[in-house]
């Protein structure tokens, strides 16, 4: 970009305008840490004589529409011998004759009324659960009543017509063959390990062919009847409707469906803690990349009080320290792996795991094990630092208060999915309002003693699975089980060097810049839009918005781009802004100006599109001015960084490696 063509170049600015005067969350100053979560008050929830449960939430996110979803605790674990693959199967039935909607008439009636499949109806089918979506458009009085009907025919009328049977058993063998893309047909290789000693690793959910080839219809109806029952449903409902009504809508109609008579008992199986590590490694033609992941399980904690969801706030803060590290030397120049991350997470069955993947190069499986077990074992050893954990606590905290600032902007699938995760894994649900709260109770109290014992707690041989994913290609040197267990007892008995927090500088704007002036403003109202324009020739458009309560949209666009760039250099015209972006700015490599801007909402990048180039980024109202000060650096001060520069092209040249395999692309 030419950036001294200013008198071509246009800011559009889409800024939020509300008022600053936010409700306030409450005060749990006094509030012992024994005391126990509550439970969302802005959520209508109940249970029915027959044991279905209910919850019901008001939110106008989309407008006019109404998030509906059924959940039953019917998976494939509780699939008996003869029924591998039809908790999925019945899933497929579900769509494929009601009582209210013959043969699949269901698709069709949904769409009359402005439902999209797949987009706003779905389903899957898990180990624990299968989970059915509906989002319905209100514009028409009887469709929130039809979606309910639709939810009603899921739970207690599919008619498996065995017509419908045979014909669903070629669609789901032909989902069992391609198994909805590589990485699910990789995984389905891992569970077996990563589920080790349990019934889990014999119950995945894509089956047992001869069962979905051959079983018959009764066969469907056992499983069915035993776990297709209120007392283990849960219907959901978050939308721009009024909530009593709904609630009422729910009695009236679930509490019709009969009580499940001397109900089956649903058996809890447990998966062990495998004593040593394991390893697993798979191949599929279609892989786009090449992944290591460590998995250490390790027991689920309840989160029942403050406390316990303060002890989830410290895993959260050492995930966030962990990744930043394994992050940083992704900006070598010649990196171990391509990308990095490491995530506490819930996993199945009363279990979570701490895991770690890396994106690797086709022949860096050893190299990028290498250096994930080292980074997390150094942690371990040495822990982390207090200037790391003040700034993860800084970035946990404007997480928090952008999603309380956020909350009449949320999405009613997300709080519908919210909701799904209290009922199938008793996620807490205590409202935004409440956990705002407390974080303002906890993040300042935590401690870098705190963070290290919850890392020294899951960092370790019990419960580790090493899992290898590759392209099935010649030239991609896998490792073997044997060299991946030597690395892993090699660096777990070395004593590693302690981390070294490095950061250039506390400030990163310390220029001095001659003040411009707004010489010209007109007011379009017909767009809703004013423009300026200052003294160096640049025009300004600003558009206020209430799309968001906490963010500020702008592009910065002038002529230019690829079409202008002799043939010789275009590829270097193409890449150019992405090597700017990852070589930092001004006396800032990457990796200390992303440490300089934890605690920030703010994000700047250069573009070069086809025929403009400029800037885009978005911002918080409260850091607008740094994101003013990252532009004034990125138009004066790009930073011309060799080692940033190898390191990219190391990174492309992988990534091109693999990406016809994907049939995606």
């Amino acid at each position: 970009m030419d950036i001294l063509k200013v008198k071509t170049l246009s800011l559009i600015l889409f800024l939020t305008f509300v008022s600053s005067a936010f409700a306030q969350p409450p005060d749990l100053s006094n509030v012992p840490d024994n005391a126990k979560l509550p439970f969302d008050k802005s959520i209508a929830t109940g249970t029915l004589p027959n044991g279905l449960k209910y919850f019901v939430k008001e939110n106008h996110k989309p407008k006019n529409k109404a998030e509906l979803q059924l959940i039953v605790k019917c998976g494939s674990i509780l699939e008996d011998d003869d029924q591998q693959g039809l908790a999925h199967f019945t899933e497929h039935m579900c769509f494929n004759g009601t009582k209210h909607f013959p043969k699949n008439e269901l698709v069709s009636f949904l769409e009359s009324l402005g439902v999209r499949f797949g987009a706003d109806l779905n389903a899957n089918t898990a180990f624990d659960r299968t989970y059915y979506m509906l989002t319905i458009p209100l514009d028409r009085p009887d469709a929130l009543d039809s979606g309910f009907t639709v939810l009603e025919d899921w739970l207690h009328n599919v008619s498996f017509d065995p017509e419908e049977i045979e014909k669903e058993r070629g669609v789901i063998m032909e989902e069992w063959r391609l198994h909805r893309g590589a990485n699910e047909r990789i995984m389905r290789k891992h569970w077996p390990v990563l589920l080790k000693g349990s019934k889990y690793a014999k119950r995945l959910p894509i089956g047992d062919t001869s069962v979905i080839l051959h079983a018959p219809r009764a066969t469907f109806l056992r499983l069915y009847n035993d776990w297709y029952r209120p007392d283990l449903a849960a219907v959901i409902a978050v939308g721009d409707f009024n909530k009593d009504k709904i609630v009422k809508m729910i009695k009236e109609r679930f509490g019709k469906i009969p009580a499940a008579k001397n109900p089956k008992k649903r058996p809890e199986y447990k998966i062990p803690v495998n004593e040593k590590p394991l390893v697993s490694i798979a191949v599929d033609k279609e892989q786009p990349y090449s992944s290591i992941t460590l998995y250490f399980k390790h027991p689920k904690k309840e989160e029942k009080t403050l406390k316990d969801y303060k002890d989830k706030i410290v895993a959260s803060l050492a995930s966030s320290i962990l990744t930043q590290r394994l992050m940083e030397l992704t900006h070598e120049a010649k990196p171990p792996y391509l990308y990095a991350i490491a995530q506490e997470s819930s996993f199945l069955d009363g279990l979570n795991a701490f895991f770690a993947l890396a994106v690797v190069k086709s022949d860096g499986f050893e190299k990028g094990a290498e250096a994930l077990f080292k980074e997390l074992f150094r942690a371990k050893q040495h822990g982390v630092l207090k200037s790391e954990l003040e700034r993860a606590k800084k970035e946990s905290m404007r997480f928090i208060e952008n999603a309380f600032k956020e909350k009449d902007k949320t999405e009613s699938k997300n709080y519908a999915f919210e909701i799904g995760r209290y009922f199938i894994d008793d996620e807490p649900v205590p409202g935004i309002d409440y956990e705002y709260a407390i974080y303002k109770k906890y993040i300042p109290k935590i401690t870098v003693n705190e963070v290290n014992d919850f890392i020294k707690s899951v960092i370790k041989d019990k419960g580790l699975v090493i899992t290898v994913s590759a392209p099935d290609k010649p030239e991609v040197k896998l490792p073997t089980e044997k060299k991946l267990l030597a690395i892993f007892n090699k660096i777990s008995s070395t004593r590693l060097k302690p981390y070294v927090d490095k950061l250039a500088s506390s400030k990163l704007f310390d220029k001095m810049v001659r003040q411009g002036k707004v010489i010209n403003e007109v007011e379009k109202p017909e767009l809703g839009i004013t423009e300026w324009t200052l003294t160096n020739g640049a025009r300004v458009i600003l558009k206020p918005t209430n799309f968001k309560n906490d963010q500020i949209l702008f592009r910065i666009a002038s002529y230019g781009g690829t079409a202008y760039a002799p043939d010789k250099d275009y590829w270097s015209a193409r890449e150019a802004a992405n090597i700017v972006d990852e070589s930092g700015v001004y006396k800032f490599d990457l990796v200390s100006l992303q440490k300089l801007l934890q605690g920030k909402i703010v994000g700047v990048s250069p573009y070069i599109g086809r025929t403009t180039e400029g800037m885009r980024g978005s911002c918080s109202p409260e850091d607008f001015e740094t994101a003013l000060q990252l532009i004034n650096l990125y138009f004066t001060e790009p930073r011309k960084d060799k080692k940033s520069f190898e390191s990219y092209l190391s990174k492309l040249k992988e990534e091109l490696k693999n990406r016809d395999l994907d049939p995606t692309n």
